[in-house]
């Protein structure tokens, strides 16, 4: 791709995305929308400048843009390379045995071994 002097087409020095995507694709890259300018600023995979907490590209930065130089997010010196974070373990609680209640013990239903019994209430 041919380097395009972009002083020469006088234009702002300041665009929005919107108006920077619409810059991009009269030069050729067609598949530069607002959208992934947007992305890709956030990213830091291209030129950009933050004003206040908008995204605005100069002329210098549509110029690298154009040119192809693709940006990667630098690495901080010690970052820690991301892990997947352990799987918390999942405590069950404990279901006391048949044998160890107590007959005096309040329980919610009889037990069925004792349901169908005359003495505990049930029918024969």
């Amino acid at each position: 791709m041919d380097i395009v002097d972009l002083s020469a087409l006088d234009l702002p020095q300041i665009f929005l995305p919107m108006e920077a995507a619409e810059v991009l694709r009269s030069l050729g890259l067609a598949e530069m929308t607002e959208c992934a300018l947007r992305t890709r600023a956030y990213r830091k995979q291209v030129p950009f400048h933050l004003n206040g907490r908008r995204i605005v590209f100069t002329l210098g930065d549509l110029r690298e843009i154009v040119e192809g130089d693709e940006r990667r997010p630098q690495r901080r010196a010690g970052a820690i390379t991301p892990r997947a974070a352990p799987r918390p373990t999942s405590r069950r609680r404990q279901m006391p045995r048949r044998g160890a209640a107590s007959a005096e013990s309040w329980r919610a239903r009889g037990s069925r071994d004792l349901r169908g019994k005359p003495e505990n209430g049930g029918r024969t």
